[in-house]
């Protein structure tokens, strides 16, 4: 997985993080074309082969990208904020790549705060 990955060659670099960032984009446009969303984009959830491509995987909590959801899905660090309303629509996969990008790009994992509201993002 990307989450492996990592754990063995740290931090990658520039044009390794914007190769996987391109590719994930795109297979998230492609999940969307087919009538999904995934809900769980994390590094432990995206595979990697041996010429370093990227694909998203486990598709364990995905469901219709039409669907609306109830209750909490997704994996905390990586859930956009909505997510913790526990009411939200498949735009959340988009937050979620973000924290995808921005946990391949420095390594850190974005938390929420109830507290700072719907905007407010803490390290």
């Amino acid at each position: 997985t990307l989450q492996d990955v990592l754990n063995i060659i740290g931090k990658p670099s520039p044009a390794l993080v914007q190769h996987w960032c391109g590719q994930l984009a795109w297979g998230l446009r492609d999940l969307y074309a087919a009538g999904w969303s995934n809900y769980d984009l994390k590094p432990a959830n995206i595979f990697v082969d041996w010429n370093f491509d990227v694909s998203i995987g486990d598709q364990g909590m995905a469901d219709r990208y039409w669907a609306k959801g109830k209750g909490f899905k997704g994996t905390p660090g990586f859930a956009a904020p909505e997510m913790y309303t526990g009411w939200y629509d498949s735009k959340a996969d988009v937050a979620n790549l973000a924290a995808v990008f921005y946990y391949i790009a420095t390594r850190k994992v974005r938390g929420f705060s109830y507290s700072l509201g719907m905007h407010g993002m803490i390290d």
